[in-house]
């Protein structure tokens, strides 16, 4: 399977190789339980051994449809993305600027080393009243 789940502490890792189709990546975020994620989300998306992105326009909008039907889950949440070629970064970028409007943040790295430190850094969650 070019794509696998594993867990860090409660940050998720998705690590994307080799060939990765639209029912692929859908089913991944569909039949995974994510339920060992710690709040607020935080995700790793390694695509640094991906040979091809067999990703198509429809296949985004399916999943950013269930990404958005996630979302309280996935709100104050970070994402690191690593591409380790120009083409998966910028199949990242379209990502990241596709989901702008949805509350957490998404950013592209071309170094995994970089991705988990920014990843990994704490925020402060906002005072509640």
């Amino acid at each position: 399977m070019p794509i696998h789940f594993s867990n860090d502490n409660g940050m998720v890792i998705t690590t994307l190789a080799g060939r990765v189709t639209d029912d692929e990546l859908i089913g991944y975020y569909k039949g995974t339980d994510f339920s060992s994620a710690a709040f607020p989300w935080r995700e790793l998306i390694d695509g640094s051994s991906v040979e091809e992105m067999a990703i198509t326009p429809k296949g985004q909008w399916m999943l950013a449809a269930y990404v958005l039907s996630r979302s309280a889950e996935l709100s104050g949440g970070k994402v690191a993305m690593v591409a380790g070629s120009e083409m998966m970064f910028g199949m990242f970028r379209m990502w990241e600027g596709q989901r702008s409007d949805m509350d957490y943040e998404v950013r592209v790295f071309h170094d995994l080393g970089f991705a988990l430190r920014w990843i990994r850094e704490h925020r402060t969650p906002p005072e509640s009243s």
